[in-house]
């Protein structure tokens, strides 16, 4: 018998899932302590009794056990953050439903990113879908907590720009190396030929092995070490400059030369300012001044080679569909194909 009365007042005992539950109802009428009881038990049903979780709860119970781990912990950790000003982390994880994570992303939208613009689709999607969806699928399956909303994923998330691959034509090419002074022609040299990460080519002079012709990164995109083999040419060249940014004690390979022979840092930001200056001066479009290099080499590299293994191990990739992009066919292709070494087609019309 869950209700007993004990002298004016009705009280409750129950059990859900092995645990007993009791308590006074304070209400002297059978009925009404009726009321009391079955809003207790959905309460406790649905999490909602005192100590219910909430997704605070959730996001350090997640944060802890998964997020900690993950090699990209520095970003998941600026993400929670950004969630935690768009989505109220005192509701219970329960609770969390459609509409809530429609208003957070509109509130995210209206935030600013950090280079004061408005956030991307892409960025609003990663910022509160990709990071919340994680933390309450561990409230689910692991903390066990009842009654979680089924929250319309697919009809919240925005729609992205498909992924774009710049790759620089010969004349460009050609264009850009002829407007670069030798300090910033080394470094798009090497951006062009390895498809390295703008912040990747400025690696710190101990990741160069100059015996085993290869460069060491420590970190990247992911945060695992990656390593990239050098041709002779580009190891004797790599080994000089160490040589000399040690003895003046700079910290990277990359630097310019006074007249007299002084030589200073050269700053990622200073090469990718400048690109971007000769990109516009040329009237070269749709180019970013660095990365699009990185794009350039993928595709120039699985164009000599025809392999997509060889092009994932060069850039790092984890998953082999990432790289499978820079496998298109560019309009040269095609008439290379058509009329490279067919013989050439007697008029139609004869």
């Amino acid at each position: 018998m869950s209700l007993f009365r004990r002298g004016h007042v009705w009280h409750y005992e129950f059990e859900i899932d092995g645990k007993r539950y009791r308590g006074t109802t304070r209400q002297t009428e059978k009925p009404k302590a009726r009321i009391v009881e079955q809003r207790q038990r959905d309460r406790i049903t649905l999490g909602e009794e005192a100590g219910a979780v909430t997704l605070k709860d959730a996001s350090v119970a997640w944060w802890n056990a998964r997020g900690r781990h993950l090699r990209s912990e520095a970003t998941v950790s600026k993400r929670l953050e950004i969630l935690r000003r768009c989505l109220d982390f005192s509701l219970p994880a329960h609770a969390i439903d459609t509409p809530h994570v429609a208003d957070a992303m509109s509130k995210r939208r209206g935030e600013m990113t950090h280079n004061g613009r408005m956030p991307t689709a892409s960025t609003v999607n990663r910022d509160i879908i990709d990071t919340l969806r994680p933390v309450l699928n561990y409230a689910r399956r692991i903390m066990k907590v009842r009654g979680m909303a089924e929250i319309d994923w697919k009809a919240l998330r925005l729609r992205e720009p498909k992924s774009r691959v710049r790759e620089f034509t010969a004349a460009e090419i050609a264009a850009i190396r002829a407007r670069l002074p030798a300090h910033h022609l080394a470094v798009f040299d090497f951006i062009s030929l390895y498809g390295v990460r703008l912040r990747e080519a400025w690696f710190p002079l101990h990741c160069l092995d100059v015996e085993g012709r290869r460069v060491s990164l420590r970190q990247r995109k992911g945060g695992d070490w990656h390593s990239i083999p050098l041709d002779e040419a580009w190891a004797r060249d790599l080994a000089a400059r160490a040589g000399r940014a040690s003895r003046a004690r700079l910290r990277y390979v990359w630097f310019w030369e006074e007249l007299g022979g002084a030589i200073h840092e050269l700053q990622p930001a200073s090469f990718q300012k400048y690109m971007k200056g000769v990109l516009t001066e040329l009237g070269i479009a749709d180019a970013r001044p660095a990365h699009d290099l990185r794009h350039h080499a993928a595709t120039q590299y699985v164009r000599r080679t025809g392999s997509l293994a060889g092009a994932k191990r060069l850039l790092g990739h984890e998953n082999i569909a990432t790289t499978a992009r820079y496998a298109h066919a560019s309009e040269q292709d095609v008439r290379d194909g058509l009329f490279g070494s067919a013989p050439a087609q007697k008029d139609r019309a004869s």
